[in-house]
């Protein structure tokens, strides 16, 4: 919102909480001072909610380079490639990269297709656990920005012509994705299976290298891919405040939706990726 109209937020917020159609209302990339808004109008911190991305680095000497230019440090062209592979050579001494690994082979796609119907038709008999709608044409119409920008990849992972594990990659033009990164918009595996994940964020790690990104961001994934994540030589950059609230118009769902590990949520979930 426009600093001068800024006064008015509170109008907005009280006509959003009006809505009487509405079951659930739902912010995932609040800060500090929204969550306060947020909680006066009686919303809740999303349980488990993850206020923190997980970043790979993919190419160290960029990296190495830009953080001495922001601490300008004389010389960071020419220090950035030894540090870099001093970086890169420790990693993998301590067997610490993943970079490149991939247990099962994944594919680019340019757009979804009536096979995420059949992911989705699997996804949504999850017992107890909240997710949004991923069938192809609410994917489609939510990265279709990104897609005809050209700010967007989708890899998948397929066993007998069936997609069985998708990631959608987003490029710096989209959702405020500074230069140089790559997020992972949305991560889903109908099987769990934690080689099917490994095999994606793989996947999306050798994409970032050869798209010329420096490092790789994710947010949001739920607890099974957040621990696998970590075997993945991730780090964390973490707020120190909860981006995520919701409020449930009766006091059923909320105690539906109250608990940690009924959420699946990515960077999917909001109107972030819309922009």
């Amino acid at each position: 919102m426009d600093r001068e109209y800024r006064q008015y937020s509170l109008l907005l917020f009280r006509e959003y909480f009006a809505q009487t159609n509405v079951d659930l209302f739902i912010d995932t990339t609040a800060n500090a001072t929204v969550g306060k808004i947020l909680t006066a109008f009686g919303a809740n911190e999303i349980p488990q909610f993850p206020s923190e991305h997980r970043r790979w680095i993919v190419r160290y000497s960029d990296t190495i380079e830009n953080a001495l230019r922001r601490r300008r440090i004389p010389a960071a062209a020419l220090w950035k490639h030894p540090l870099g592979w001093v970086c890169l050579l420790w990693d993998r001494a301590g067997e610490r990269s993943q970079v490149g690994r991939s247990p099962r082979p994944v594919r680019a796609l340019d757009k979804f297709d009536e096979r995420f119907d059949a992911v989705w038709s699997t996804l949504r008999n999850q017992p107890n656990h909240l997710l949004a709608v991923r069938n192809c044409a609410a994917l489609s119409w939510h990265f279709g920005n990104a897609l005809r920008r050209g700010a967007s990849t989708i890899l998948v992972l397929e066993e007998q012509g069936d997609v069985t594990g998708y990631a959608v990659c987003l490029w710096p033009g989209v959702a405020g994705i500074p230069r140089g990164e790559l997020w992972v918009g949305d991560l889903q595996s109908i099987r769990g299976d934690p080689e099917d994940i490994e095999s994606l964020m793989s996947g999306v790690l050798r994409l970032a290298r050869r798209g010329g990104a420096t490092a790789v961001r994710a947010r949001g994934i739920n607890g099974r891919k957040r621990r696998m994540w970590r075997t993945l030589d991730s780090s964390r950059d973490r707020v120190p405040w909860c981006p995520g609230f919701y409020k449930a118009r009766s006091q059923e769902l909320h105690a539906l939706v109250g608990t940690a590990g009924s959420w699946g949520f990515s960077l999917y979930d909001g109107d972030a990726v819309l922009i």
